[in-house]
């Protein structure tokens, strides 16, 4: 495991959102590991928890665990690298038990037994600060790791320390800003041409005049014309870029052609032998490419470690390949994608589908309760899981719904457990916690009363639902009927429906305290008869008074 840093997401003064986390991390990934630190097998420690699943915002860890370990470290900042060492019996056990898809979530199992007995024993080796590995998930961390290996945390793995036997081949030189250049089939490079890195240029490429090439990878034999802008791009073997074209934030594949004044923008792949009509300008995330099966090699399935092509792929296997798919089919031409790659273009978009990705496993970034929503809908969410994955993602408002659910979380693990500390969720309204606990004065949970349930929020969301032109008595009966069920108090009744009544008056940053006291005033005539039904005591009058301080100094609109 390495430590590349925790994840967070922050919003500043001006609402300007911002987000903190390394771009070797997948976004599939948010791993959590418990470690007993306390007695290390030299530089190794036993993992006791591992959780990568970011459906989940929280963790739980046995009791059992802290009888039996002096000291345990919860981490949330480490990288699992993708290298383990273990033994035959685990292949054996891979096996038997079918349903593991990898060996992280054969790893998850094993040490989640809270029988000592029954656990596996797994140890994590913590590399050091001078110490690197990492895995390719996909095109986003592909673009990471690359970006290391040239700015050299990789050394002595450097572009111009070739292990041996590469030298007889290829051999690059370090030149100006970081800019690798291959000696042995000297590229043509334009006199007026910029180049910034760290970046890296095969062999027998051309670049010609006015170019602009910032931070990218250019492979073997690539020709490029003039004025043409490259930005944080990879451009694979034989790839021909017109004038005045733009790439920027893409992957390039073999033999692909971008005619010329096409741009290319952020997040595209465009696959072995494809072609970009002049002046074309694709949309953001596009992948292209020409197969022409649904169920066939689209090139982009499962873009992981065994799946990339490298700069140094030999030119020869590369136009036999590109011969082959051009010799595929002849209705190649016919079924492109004209609107979207031009008249001249060759390819099809390819557009990801539910069946591409299967049931959206450990992705609630995109409400993964996949048995309620249409296919249409499934594939929308593909679309956005690819977008996640593509170079040029803005994380951003992924951590954000992700930090959000787990305020939303640990919000109501906080009512559960009758923790009174403030929570400014949903504009003040639901953070109110005296009559909301689900536990006695002993701290033992109500009987009848189900783990969980926020009693006060669930009364206020019926009291949402109540269409005003109804008669009251039935929403009566129905809160009735939920107080019974949750063995509620009259109070918890009333806290709800004062606090609904709040949000349901519309009220905006403009509204004045006397407009306000108006618009309480004339709810009160419909839902006054519902409030003296329910008062009781003295007690559900206190809880009334209680609801609307509340509001008050719970922040949000009425707050402030």
């Amino acid at each position: 495991m390495k430590e590349v840093g925790g994840w967070s997401a922050s919003t500043d003064s001006n609402g300007k959102k911002d987000y903190k986390a390394s771009s070797l991390r997948s976004m599939k990934d948010d791993l959590v590991v418990a470690l007993n630190s306390a007695n290390p097998n030299g530089n190794h420690e036993r993992v006791l928890l591992y959780d990568s699943n970011t459906a989940k915002t929280s963790i739980a860890l046995p009791t059992s665990f802290f009888a039996s370990n002096a000291q345990i470290e919860l981490r949330n900042d480490m990288l699992d690298t993708g290298i383990y060492i273990c033994s035959p019996d685990v292949l054996a056990r891979f096996s038997d038990e079918f349903d593991y898809l990898d060996i992280s979530k054969f790893i998850s199992n094993s040490v989640a037994e809270e029988e000592e007995g029954l656990q596996s024993k797994i140890y994590a080796s913590i590399l050091h600060n001078n110490e690197y590995a990492a895995r390719l998930h996909d095109p986003r961390t592909y673009h990471a790791v690359s970006k290391d290996l040239l700015k050299r945390w990789c050394y002595p793995m450097v572009p111009d320390n070739l292990p041996s036997g590469y030298d007889k081949v290829y051999r690059y030189e370090m030149q100006r800003h970081m800019m690798y250049v291959e000696q042995k089939g000297k590229s043509k490079i334009g006199r007026c041409a910029v180049l910034k890195g760290p970046g890296m240029i095969g062999s027998y490429s051309s670049i010609e005049n006015k170019c602009t090439v910032s931070q990218t990878v250019i492979g073997n034999t690539c020709q490029i014309g003039k004025n043409v802008t490259i930005k944080d791009s990879h451009l694979w073997e034989g790839v021909t870029i017109e004038e005045h074209a733009t790439v920027t934030e893409s992957i390039l594949c073999n033999d692909c052609i971008i005619k010329k004044g096409a741009t290319i923008p952020r997040g595209c792949i465009i696959g072995r032998g494809c072609i970009i009509g002049e002046n074309i300008s694709l949309p953001e995330f596009t992948r292209v490419t020409l197969s022409n099966q649904k169920g066939g090699d689209d090139d982009f399935d499962d873009f992981d470690d065994d799946d990339f092509s490298s700069s140094s792929t030999s030119s020869s296997s590369s136009s036999e390949s590109s011969d082959s798919d051009n010799e595929a089919g002849g209705d190649i031409v016919q079924n492109a994608d004209f609107k979207i790659l031009g008249k001249d273009g060759l390819g099809r978009v390819w557009t990801p589908s539910y069946d591409d990705f299967g049931a959206f496993e450990n992705d609630s970034d995109y409400d993964s309760d996949n048995d309620s929503v249409d296919s249409k809908e499934n594939n929308k969410r593909s679309q956005e899981l690819v977008k996640t994955q593509s170079m040029g993602f803005d994380p951003t408002d992924t951590f954000q719904k992700r930090m959000q659910r787990q305020l939303e979380d640990d919000y109501i693990s906080d009512n559960e457990f009758g923790d009174n500390d403030n929570n400014d969720d949903n504009d003040g309204f639901d953070s109110y916690d005296a009559l909301e606990s689900n536990l006695t004065e002993d701290g033992l949970l109500i009987a009848g009363r189900q783990a969980g349930v926020n009693v006060v929020k669930e009364m206020k969301s019926i009291c949402m639902e109540h269409d005003i032109s109804s008669p009251i008595e039935n929403l009566g009966i129905e809160l009735n009927s939920f107080k019974f069920s949750q063995n509620a108090t009259f109070g918890e009744c009333v806290t709800g429906a004062i606090l609904a009544i709040f949000d349901r008056l519309g009220l905006t940053a403009e509204t004045t305290a006397a407009k306000l006291i108006a618009l309480f005033k004339a709810e009160l005539t419909h839902w006054g008869e519902l409030l003296e039904k329910f008062c009781h005591t003295m007690e559900e009058e206190k809880s009334v008074i209680i609801a609307v301080e509340t509001a008050a100094t719970g922040g949000g609109i009425v707050g402030d």
